[in-house]
């Protein structure tokens, strides 16, 4: 039978009451409607415990079907119970099947009828998704997470001023749903409203500030509105925990696991909602339940990497290797921390593992060439750093590392002209501009240098974040192009602004430079 079979069936069943069209059912219970026959699965890739828990009410189920004297809403639930198993298990068209069935018994329960919807959403069946949402908002209008999904699929299919109504709906309920805040961001951002992005998206950290997703959206927002200095904030704070809707259901069904299983699903779960603490402690349940699995090792490590115990996320990480993991993302993360805690040879072992598999991994060639340059092989660092560039050309943080690399090997006319390159391809990036500003003022080889251009740059940077090492370079700037006075008077509002904020360093470094420009040898760094 097919999928529209299938959903004719179901809807038949929904609006009008009818038992469905001819299929297999038992020949006890000829009384009863004819349900969808269930897919058996391949369960030969769970866990031993896990296969006899599915056969188990598999078993359960079936016994039911053949006793006639069964109540259909006893009947029900076990097709909805073996349904939640098999999607909590990911097996998508046995759970589809049971909650089918468990509508044609109980057409007005909303479980079934909202995991058909989330099912359907998930494989990205559309009219299915809004068809069975509609249904559980109609059945439950009280429930939040049919109207954020619901609206996640019209957005999708371009119905955008419903999609932002349900959002609004959705609120209503609960004003504390970032994902309806960040949905209506999502909305504004793709119809260049852009001030009112910024609004939603804030809203959505401030109740979630763990969701680091949401910088990159909100960074977009933010250079909409020509904010450079803060969209190249949040781009730095982008990250890989999303926001989601509350959402019982769904995340009841990890309760339906055992084994390792249930550890690592309720650990991702906890983690991806930015609770750490939580999520280390169920992959540290699932370690136990699997000593030797790589899976709940990694999750194990990323955790507590994430919360700042590099030491344990260094053992877990290792721990995975051992087991056998080859895992590229172990491989890197382990790299990354090695190289954090000084350990740069073993670094460079992983990183080389990880490249000899997958040679395009571009944050791998990064890493690789810092643990190089660490080693005082900067040869090795720039072969590195130039294959990343040619893998991410528009990785501008990578042409800033190519640049520092070429000045390590005293390269720097090379270092200006990529510099130059990397400013003509990316003249809002902060960093790139300082560095070119920098060389350009103060290369150790005059020929090389240009004051007014140098200026120019270090003006544009400082104004838009006053760093002192900025402030450094437009002074420096200043006196390359022969402005002694100027450089003078900067050098003194910096020491100023170096004593107010109790910078003893920074202080420092600026009278020393005043002294010089104000020596009467000449202000030219």
């Amino acid at each position: 039978m097919s999928r529209s079979e299938v959903f004719l069936i179901v809807w038949t069943c929904l609006h009008l009451g009818a038992p469905g069209l001819p299929a297999q059912q038992p020949a006890a219970a000829e009384s009863r409607p004819a349900f969808q026959v269930i897919p058996d699965p391949n369960l030969s890739n769970l866990e031993e415990a896990v296969q006899e828990q599915l056969k188990a009410a598999r078993q359960i189920l079936n016994e039911q079907l053949a006793d006639p004297d069964t109540p259909s809403s006893d009947l029900a639930e076990s097709f909805f119970s073996l349904g939640q198993l098999y999607h909590a298990y990911d097996l998508r068209s046995s759970a589809r099947a049971c909650y089918q069935n468990a509508l044609i018994l109980e057409a007005t329960d909303y479980r079934p009828t909202y995991l058909l919807g989330n099912l359907a959403q998930t494989e990205g069946e559309f009219g299915e998704a809004i068809f069975f949402y509609q249904r559980a908002r109609q059945l439950r209008p009280e429930e939040v997470p049919p109207a954020v999904h619901l609206a996640e699929v019209l957005a999708q299919q371009g119905q955008t001023e419903e999609a932002a109504r349900l959002y609004r709906e959705a609120l209503e309920l609960d004003s504390s749903c970032a994902a309806a805040h960040f949905g209506l961001g999502q909305l504004a951002l793709s119809e260049r409203r852009f001030e009112e992005a910024v609004e939603q998206f804030q809203k959505a950290l401030q109740l979630v500030p763990a969701a680091t997703q949401i910088h990159y959206p909100l960074a977009l927002a933010y250079r909409g509105l020509g904010r450079v200095e803060e969209a190249q904030r949040h781009l730095q704070l982008r990250g890989e925990a999303g926001v989601r809707v509350a959402d019982p259901l769904i995340e009841g069904l990890a309760g339906m696991k055992t084994g390792e299983v249930v550890h690592l699903l309720m650990g991702r779960r906890a983690y991806q909602a930015g609770d750490y603490q939580s999520a280390a402690q169920f992959f540290e349940r699932a370690v136990q339940a699997a000593p030797q699995s790589f899976r709940a090792l990694t999750n194990l490590g990323t955790t507590l990497a994430a919360l700042g115990d590099r030491e344990g996320a260094i053992e877990n990480f290792r721990a995975a290797v051992a087991a056998g993991s080859e895992s590229p993302s172990v491989h890197y993360n382990l790299a990354v921390l090695l190289n954090q805690r000084g350990d740069h040879r073993e670094a460079v072992e992983h990183l080389e593992f990880l490249l000899e598999r997958y040679p395009d991994d571009q944050p791998a060639h990064v890493e690789l060439a810092l643990a190089s340059k660490a080693l005082g092989q900067p040869e090795k660092a720039l072969e590195e750093i130039q294959k990343a560039i040619k893998l991410r050309p528009g990785d501008a943080n990578v042409r800033l590392e190519e640049a520092v690399v070429l000045v390590d090997l005293e390269r720097f006319e090379e270092a200006i002209e990529k510099l130059t390159e990397a400013n003509r391809l990316f003249p809002e990036d902060g960093p790139i501009a300082h560095g070119l500003a920098r060389l350009l003022a103060a290369a150790p080889d005059p020929s090389l240098r240009n004051g007014e251009k140098a200026l120019r740059l270090a003006l544009s940077v400082f104004q838009a974040r006053q760093l002192p090492l900025f402030g450094e370079t437009v002074a420096l700037a200043y006196a390359e192009a022969g402005y002694c006075d100027q450089a003078a008077e900067f050098l003194r509002q910096l020491v100023e602004q170096a004593q107010e904020a109790n910078s003893e360093q920074w202080t420092q470094r600026f009278q020393q430079r005043l002294q010089k420009v104000e020596s009467g040898e000449g202000c030219r760094p």
